[in-house]
């Protein structure tokens, strides 16, 4: 999420998840649940962890079927907005594995 304006509204230190809405159908392989909030897999940086005894699986204990409506959003981590920074400063000479290792 590099390259947002003030304008958008969303800046460094923002956090956010992904909703996906669309067909539940286990059969065929797609399982869209809105109520499970998701991370962005291209977030430079996230929240803590996962709260495995939260609501986190996309469906119900009773049925791998049947889709749980229970949000999930105290009990995952969200993505968060990390500013553009410089690049690193490129190594000068790398370190020789002999180096390394102080016996």
């Amino acid at each position: 999420m590099s390259g947002l304006s003030l304008s958008t509204g969303i800046g460094a230190e923002q956090r956010y998840g992904f909703r996906v809405h669309g067909r539940w159908d286990p059969a065929a392989g797609t399982r869209f649940n809105p109520a499970k909030l998701l991370v962005d897999p291209y977030a430079r940086a996230i929240t803590g962890g996962v709260d495995y005894s939260g609501p986190i699986l996309d469906h119900t204990e009773e049925s791998n079927y049947v889709p749980d409506t229970t949000d999930s959003f105290a009990a995952v981590p969200l993505s968060v907005v990390v500013p553009d920074s410089p690049p690193p400063r490129p190594i000068d000479r790398p370190t020789p594995m002999s180096e390394t290792v102080d016996l």
